[in-house]
């Protein structure tokens, strides 16, 4: 499917895969909007067995490490979430991950305009000696690597590679063990800010420079290159947006452009939800009636909504146990 073809059959695909992001990754519209989404994962949340989980390799992304050390997950924890399971239990190397390299075109667009590299995962099992699974960025010459792993009283921490020490997470242990959103985001340049659901846990990062020419690429599971610093993630959703970033507004849930009734019926269908955020406005982690009165202030500032209503998202494109999103989704520009 190739978003090349009119203005609105082009807006039509793009609602369609922020709905499906939407959907399972809590991913919100609301936020800025990225000129292409180069790359993404989303695991099957309709499937009840794991053969219908669909793998990363037929989204476009490439094993690295250990055939085997990825399997699919059905009901994660019991919270009716699916996942792939990145395991590196056992002293290996190269440490389990996935990988995309980066065109020309994309490390040009990451480069100048930025980018957000996103996952919604949960962190499982920790075997010590270091901080190990998360997400990665190698872009000219730069390393970006935020790691996590358990400190001594349980909580989840992050350490951000170049800069001493680890940022907690969770206090308590509470949410430790939970699924969350974890991201790398640029808006041009070397400085890059590290997010924990949707909150800086570090800005002005500029990461590390490369001793040796290294390709551009990105990279989610264990990044650490070590046998001792292991642990186990499951990923529900991961994803690579690239600048120019557009800001949607204010209250647009489903990601069309306009804010309109559309928008009101599908924050009423996930009111109370903490899984699809959609609807999330305000970014709290929760659907609830603060992001309506965000959706009412925008329709009394008068956002004119559209006089040619754009289908419902969700209509559009109901993940399948046939085959991934990848087919509309991956290196296809969104404007």
């Amino acid at each position: 499917m190739r978003f090349t073809t009119a203005p609105f059959k082009r807006a039509l695909a793009r609602a369609a895969v922020l709905a499906a992001l939407a959907h399972v990754a809590g991913f919100s519209p609301s936020r800025a909007c990225a000129g292409e989404i180069y790359i993404a994962y989303v695991a099957n949340p309709v499937a009840t067995l794991p053969s219908g989980v669909f793998g990363p390799l037929s989204y476009g992304w490439v094993e690295n490490g250990p055939t085997g050390a990825g399997s699919p997950v059905i009901n994660d924890a019991g919270l009716g979430i699916n996942a792939w399971r990145v395991n590196d239990s056992l002293a290996q190397y190269p440490n389990p991950s996935y990988v995309s390299a980066l065109s020309p075109s994309a490390t040009s667009a990451a480069t100048n305009s930025g980018f957000r590299f996103e996952a919604s995962a949960r962190y499982v099992s920790d075997y010590g000696a270091g901080a190990n699974m998360g997400l990665s960025v190698y872009l000219n010459q730069r390393a970006y690597h935020l790691m996590l792993d358990l400190n001594a009283t349980g909580d989840l921490q992050a350490t951000l590679y170049g800069r001493s020490g680890a940022t907690a997470l969770t206090t308590g242990g509470t949410g430790a063990a939970g699924f969350h959103t974890f991201a790398l985001e640029s808006s041009g340049g070397t400085s890059v800010t590290a997010l924990f659901d949707g909150r800086p846990i570090g800005s002005a990062w500029t990461g590390i420079a490369m001793t040796a020419v290294h390709e551009n690429i990105v990279l989610w599971g264990n990044s650490n290159q070590s046998t001792t610093a292991r642990g186990t993630m499951d990923f529900k959703s991961v994803s690579l947006e690239l600048g120019p970033f557009t800001q949607a507004p204010a209250g647009d849930f489903n990601g069309d452009g306009n804010v309109n009734a559309n928008d009101m019926l599908l924050w009423q269908r996930t009111l109370g939800s903490t899984t699809n955020l959609a609807a999330d406005a305000n970014r709290d982690g929760r659907v609830n009636a603060a992001d309506l009165v965000v959706w009412k202030n925008a329709i009394q500032a008068g956002v004119a909504p559209s006089q040619s209503a754009i289908p419902e998202p969700e209509a559009l494109m109901i993940v399948s146990a046939s085959g991934p999103l990848s087919l509309v989704m991956r290196r296809r520009r969104l404007r």
